[in-house]
């Protein structure tokens, strides 16, 4: 997310800053009803993560894997 948002300062005053991981975690959400939409027959993940020492913000992605079916 930082490096989409590289033009504005992310300091801890800057309120950007803060709200970054609440933008994370609704683009999660987003990706995760459209990409499940669009390949129901894919399994898909979507995840936000973040380094310990917050050094690069967090973090959206995902990957996909055949469903399961129950025919094998």
């Amino acid at each position: 997310m930082w490096a989409t948002f590289g033009n504005t300062s992310l300091t801890d005053d800057d309120q950007l800053g803060e709200e970054l991981p609440q933008l994370a975690l609704a683009l999660r959400e987003c990706w995760q009803g459209v990409l499940s939409a669009c390949y129901p027959d894919r399994e898909i993940t979507v995840a936000v993560s973040d380094e310990e020492d917050g050094s690069y913000g967090p973090t959206v992605t995902f990957w996909t894997s055949p469903a399961v079916s129950d025919f094998g």
